[in-house]
C-alpha cells in the first residue's frame, strides 16, 4: 500500500504488512471480522448495517503503540477503501456489481516486530 496524501513529497510513503494480527473487510455484501484468537465473525449488510461504525468498533479494540524513532506511522490499521465503499458512506445510490474480485474495504491490524 502507498499513502496517498499528494501534498508533500515529503510525505509519501509505501507500507508492506506482513503477518497481520486482525483484519475487517467489506466483500460481497458481507462484513468479514477475523481476530488474533482465530475467531471469526461474519455478517451479511443489511439496510440497518452501519458498515463506518462496524469498522470504528473493530478498530477500537486495540491499542496501538507507536515507535517515535521513526518520523512515519510505524504501527496500527492500514488498508484501503475501493470508490464502490462510497455507498457507506455517502447517501448515495450506485449499481451493485455482483461478485466484487477484490475487497471493497480492507483494513489489518499490524503491530511492528523490532525497532532499528
Amino acid at each position: 500500500m502507498e499513502s496517498s496524501d499528494y501534498h508533500a513529497n515529503d510525505n509519501s510513503f509505501s507500507y508492506i504488512c506482513f503477518n497481520p494480527i486482525a483484519s475487517i473487510k467489506v466483500k460481497n455484501e458481507t462484513i468479514t471480522q477475523q481476530f488474533p484468537d482465530g475467531n471469526v465473525l461474519v455478517k451479511a449488510i443489511d439496510n440497518k448495517t452501519n458498515v463506518t461504525n462496524t469498522i470504528h468498533e473493530f478498530t477500537q479494540q486495540f491499542k496501538v503503540h507507536t515507535d517515535q524513532h521513526f518520523k512515519f506511522i510505524n504501527n496500527g490499521i492500514f488498508g484501503y477503501m475501493a470508490y464502490d465503499a462510497v455507498r457507506y458512506f455517502e447517501d448515495i445510490e450506485i449499481s451493485k456489481k455482483k461478485d466484487h474480485l477484490i475487497s471493497q474495504i480492507y483494513f489489518i491490524q499490524c503491530i511492528k516486530i523490532s525497532s532499528p
